[in-house]
This record gives structure tokens, C-alpha cells and sequence, in this order.
């Protein structure tokens, strides 16, 4: 048996053959590792081909199954894929790896239906479990970075140090069709996701990316970049690029190389990407900035976090204050690229107010670009980062089971630390203020009543932007309470609407 089965779970219920740009990267790196000595195969529950049947008829042929997991609803996706596959085939080694397999190993171990966790970075770690698994050695305790059972047991081996992204071979596209994960973009009409590099250098407080990387950032290869680039405009017409990076601008010297690559090379795409606030605007000269607009970047996404200066500061630990907020706008603004802000609520500490803060950040913020996007969630705490220890000592429960936290994700998060009053008040701001404040929203329909109805309502909370007054907020409500009306006579799906994401 030389075959090895792979598999990215479905992360969200909805989710359909509308793959919205997320490339299944986790598992391109693990087969691009190995495929020169086993037959690899990568299926995506969220393509609507996708056939368990047809997986677990292939299970006897396979050496075994990989399938990566990250916090969320992707865990109960996964759960089943694990219970169908050993109900027909309890022979077949079933391999869980990803980000919370690496945050709650033994848990994760608990369940009878996962033989094996890959902990952290997998490339080699799943390369040596499947050369134990083929009979090439006979200690599976010697296999760095694995978790197992033994006789009933869970066994954690040491951890691996973590290896250069660039020293594996690079990923082959060709184990997936790429079309599947092209869609339509604020910028352009064929858009993928890719990374320029892995890591962060910093240490914020709610983040668990510094628990694998150590607080260090991998670049990738230019070249490798404009390759992969290069490859997906011409076999699959790609216009458009949104870099994954948890941080794109670490390394000036890095950025503008592979700015003027994309000059020099005559990508000629429209690109996004994330950055961290204060590391952007110690590079963002004039000269930086023409070449960034000029390379065709144009909107780039920033963890704002919060409005409130001590948590983001003296909590949070950002390394990067509300005022760089503000100024990251301003910059933004200049130079026609527009920008987004992440941001949390909610947090565990402090008199629960700081969601306050926030709206009142975003909403200034909105006076200096309209354009300004904003994704507003509740703070969620994750293993493994200093901020949810403390989570748990102020009244968070962490689920008991695997299954458990299926639902604890930044959508459906409720958090214990505010109350029903300042939900209904976030949710009012998110779904309403906020978004029909936008001529882009106006806009975004054909339909001229449409068009007019979302012109009266532009005016109407222009008023309350100007006064930055968002109390009383009958008119959200009225609105909210129609729409309700709407979906129970069918003539829209209130499930699939932003309201529901902060419903309570």
C-alpha cells in the first residue's frame, strides 16, 4: 500500500462548491513532501463532487488518511469523516493535523476514532509517520512531533524544531483544480488566496500563531512567488491575489523586492494582503507607497483589535497603539488603497464596555475614508495564548469534548463578558449603521427601488455618523424585526444574513 489519502473538512455548514479562495494549502505542503515516494490524493469536502463513499472504498489501498483540522466547525466535519471512514474500516490509520490538533493535542487523542496527531509544522513529521506506517523503522516514539495511543495510553512525543518553509520542495498545484477556488473579489473578477510568507514576530496575547512559528517570520522565495503567480494567470486566467500572510510587511528590503518583481515581471494584478499597523508605517515613505500602488495593492487588511488604548496596549500586548489606527487610515486614504480593519469586542477584562471604544474607533475612522471595511467579532479565547488563561479565571468553560468546540469560532463565540444589551447594540451597529452607511452597498444592487430604499437609509444614518450618536436604536430594530418578517414569508433567507452571525 503506497497510497495516502488527504482531506480538507468542510469549516463551515454552508459552505458549498463556492470555494471562496481558500486553497487547501495545508495539504499541498504535506503532499509536496512526500508525493515523490506515495500516490497522493487531495479531496475537499466543500466541493460539491466530493464523495465519502468513494474514500472509504479507496481506504484498503491506503497506507492512511490525513485530514487537517482547525478549531471550529471544521472539528465536527472532521468527527464524522473520522466515524463514516472507521465504521467501514477500523484497519485504516486515521491522521488529524493542523492548528487544533497542535493546541489540544491529548483531547484531541481522547477520541476513538483518530489513531495519530501531527503537532505543529507537518511536512517531515508526516513524512517519518508514514515511512513508520510503511514498516521503514519500528519506533513510533522516536517520531518528533507526533501524538499516539499505546495499549489505551495517549503518548506525546517531543516536539520538532520548526525547518524552513523554503527548504521543501515547492507545492504542485496540480493536485487540485484551482478553478474551484477563484471567485470574484472587491478588485478583480478571477481572485485566489496565496502566501508570500508564514509567521509573525510578534506575540499578541489572543494570538496562536507565535505557538508554532517562535516569533519568526519565513519569506518565501521571490521568485518562487512570481512563479506560482505566473503559473495561475496562465492556466487559469487569475487576475487577482489576496495574500494570506498573517504579516506581509515584516521585511521592508523583502516587500519592496518583491514589489518591483511584480513591476518587472508585468504581473499586472490587483492585489490584497494583511499587515500589522505600527510595522507598516515605519516603512510607508512616499517612494514605498508609489511602488506599492504602482505594484497594484489595493486594499490591505490590519488587526485594529479594539478602540480601547490600555487593552491594546498594556493587554493585548499589539505593539501598536489606536492612533496608528487612525494614521493607517489617513495613509490609506492618500493613496487611493482602501482599508480594512479586524477588530474584537468583548474582551474578559476591564468594565465591559470596550466594544464602546471600538465603534467609536471605526466610526471616525469611517469619517476619514468611507471606504473603510470592517470586520467586527466577538473576542474568542483560544489554547495556548496568554489572553485565555485568563478567559477562564474571568467565566469561560472551555468545552469538555472534542465535539465541543465545534461551535467556538469567532462568529459563533457568545461571550459571557457581555451583556445581552451591548450584543444587541454591536449587532444593531455591525449589520446596520455600519453597513448601510457605505455608497458602495448602495450601489450594489441593479434594482433601482432597491437603490432608492438604501439611498433614504444612507441619509438617515448619516445624521447619527455625523453626531457619532448610535443610542436608541429604534430604527435598527424596526428594520431587524421587518426583515424577520421578510424571511417567514419566505421572501428572503435571514440564515445566510450578517444578522444571524451576531444573533443571541
Amino acid at each position: 500500500m503506497n497510497k495516502i489519502i488527504l482531506i480538507f473538512p468542510k469549516a463551515w455548514p454552508s459552505e458549498s462548491s463556492q470555494m471562496v479562495g481558500r486553497v487547501p494549502f495545508s495539504l499541498l505542503y504535506i503532499a509536496r513532501n512526500i508525493y515523490q515516494d506515495y500516490e497522493v490524493e487531495i479531496f475537499d469536502e466543500r466541493d460539491a463532487g466530493f464523495d465519502l463513499d468513494l474514500i472509504i472504498s479507496q481506504s484498503d489501498k491506503a497506507l492512511c488518511i490525513g485530514i487537517t483540522v482547525f478549531t471550529g466547525y471544521q472539528i465536527h466535519s472532521a468527527l464524522t469523516i473520522s466515524k463514516k471512514i472507521k465504521e467501514k474500516n477500523r484497519n485504516v490509520s486515521i491522521v488529524w493535523g493542523g492548528w487544533h490538533p497542535t493546541l489540544e493535542p491529548e483531547q484531541t487523542l481522547e477520541n476513538s476514532n483518530i489513531d495519530y496527531i501531527v503537532i505543529g509544522q507537518g511536512e517531515e513529521t508526516f513524512k517519518e509517520l508514514i515511512k513508520y506506517l510503511d514498516g521503514h523503522s519500528t519506533d513510533v516514539s522516536a517520531i518528533k512531533g507526533i501524538g499516539y495511543k499505546n495499549n489505551g495510553s495517549i503518548k506525546i512525543n517531543a516536539s520538532r524544531e520548526f525547518i524552513n518553509p523554503n527548504s521543501f520542495p515547492e507545492i504542485n498545484f496540480d493536485f487540485i483544480d484551482c478553478n474551484k477556488y477563484i471567485y470574484k473579489s472587491d478588485h478583480s473578477d478571477r481572485t485566489i488566496g496565496l502566501f508570500a510568507s508564514h509567521g509573525c514576530p510578534f506575540n499578541c496575547a489572543f494570538c496562536s500563531v507565535f505557538r508554532v512559528f517562535k516569533r519568526k517570520w519565513y519569506p518565501k522565495n521571490v521568485d518562487s512567488i512570481i512563479k506560482e503567480i505566473k503559473y495561475l494567470k496562465e492556466k487559469y486566467n487569475v487576475n487577482g491575489v489576496t495574500f494570506d500572510d498573517d504579516n506581509f510587511f515584516v521585511n521592508k528590503k523583502f516587500t519592496v523586492t518583491l514589489l518591483n518583481a511584480f513591476i518587472e515581471n508585468n504581473i499586472n494584478i490587483k492585489w490584497d494582503c494583511s499587515a500589522h499597523a505600527s510595522s507598516f508605517l515605519k516603512m510607508c515613505d512616499d517612494s514605498f507607497m508609489d511602488l506599492l500602488k504602482k505594484s497594484g495593492c489595493s486594499r490591505i487588511y490590519i488587526g485594529a483589535e479594539t478602540g480601547n488604548s490600555e487593552i491594546l496596549e498594556k493587554i493585548i500586548n499589539k505593539h501598536s497603539s489606536v492612533e496608528d489606527n487612525y494614521e493607517f487610515v489617513r495613509v490609506l486614504k492618500k493613496w487611493d488603497i482602501i482599508p480594512l480593519f479586524s477588530t474584537m469586542v468583548g474582551f474578559p477584562i476591564g468594565n465591559g464596555n470596550d466594544y464602546l471604544d471600538t465603534i467609536n474607533m471605526i466610526t471616525n475612522c469611517q469619517k476619514i475614508e468611507e471606504r473603510l471595511m470592517v470586520r467586527v467579532f466577538y473576542y474568542t479565547p483560544y489554547p495556548g495564548t496568554p489572553l485565555y488563561e485568563y478567559a477562564v479565571k474571568n467565566g469561560f468553560k472551555p468545552p469538555t469534548s472534542l465535539d465541543g468546540w465545534s461551535s467556538h469560532t469567532l462568529r459563533k463565540f457568545k461571550s459571557p463578558w457581555l451583556t445581552k444589551g451591548a450584543k444587541k447594540f454591536i449587532r444593531n451597529y455591525v449589520c446596520f449603521y455600519f453597513k448601510y452607511h457605505s455608497k458602495t452597498t448602495i450601489y450594489s444592487d441593479d434594482n433601482i427601488v432597491k437603490i432608492s430604499i438604501k439611498t433614504i437609509l444612507y441619509s438617515l444614518i448619516d445624521i447619527r455618523f455625523k453626531t457619532n450618536f448610535f443610542k436608541y436604536q429604534i430604527d435598527a430594530e424596526i428594520f431587524y424585526n421587518l426583515l424577520k418578517i421578510l424571511d417567514k414569508m419566505g421572501i428572503i433567507d435571514l440564515s445566510i444574513e450578517l444578522w444571524n452571525d451576531y444573533e443571541f
